[in-house]
C-alpha cells in the first residue's frame, strides 16, 4: 500500500494498464473520433484549466456514462413514454433560491427522493443568517 491507502500495481498490472490505454488510444485515432479534439489542440486551445479542452471531454464522458448507470438503474431511456409504467422512477431536480439574507450563490439543485421529499441541505452561510432548522428557514 501506497501512503494514500491505494494499492500499488505490480510491473505487470502497470504494463497491462499502458498497454490496454495505448490500444484505445490508437482505436479512438485510427476511428476518427479524435479528429475534432486533435483540430482544437492544433488550433492552440488549452488543454486544461477552466476553458480546457481535456475537461470538456471529461465532462461529456462523466454525463454519457452516468446518464447510462441510471439507465441500467431505472430499467427505461430518458423521455421514454411508458416510465411512468416502471416502479423506479428519473424523479429530476429543480432550481432552490437561498432565503434573503443568505449569502453565497442564489441558486442550488436539489434532487427529488423517491418518496416524493426533496433531500433538504443546509445552504452555505445558513447558520451564519441566523437560519437554525437545517432548511434556510429563520426560527
Amino acid at each position: 500500500m501506497t501512503i494514500d491507502g491505494m494499492p500499488r500495481l505490480t510491473p505487470q498490472e502497470r504494463a497491462e494498464r499502458r498497454r490496454v490505454q495505448a490500444e484505445l488510444a490508437a482505436d479512438l485515432k485510427a476511428s476518427g473520433a479524435l479528429d475534432g479534439v486533435f483540430a482544437r489542440i492544433d488550433a492552440g486551445e488549452p488543454l486544461t484549466g477552466d476553458s480546457g479542452v481535456l475537461g470538456g471531454m471529461l465532462k461529456a464522458a462523466l454525463e454519457r456514462g452516468l446518464e447510462a448507470e441510471l439507465t441500467d438503474h431505472v430499467g427505461y431511456d430518458k423521455g421514454a413514454l411508458d416510465a411512468a409504467e416502471y416502479d423506479n422512477s428519473r424523479n429530476g431536480h429543480y432550481a432552490k433560491m437561498n432565503p434573503p439574507g443568505v449569502s453565497g450563490d442564489s441558486r442550488a439543485w436539489e434532487g427529488w427522493s423517491h418518496a416524493g421529499r426533496f433531500n433538504e441541505a443546509v445552504p452555505a452561510g445558513a447558520e451564519a443568517a441566523g437560519c437554525t432548522d437545517g432548511r434556510g428557514d429563520r426560527g
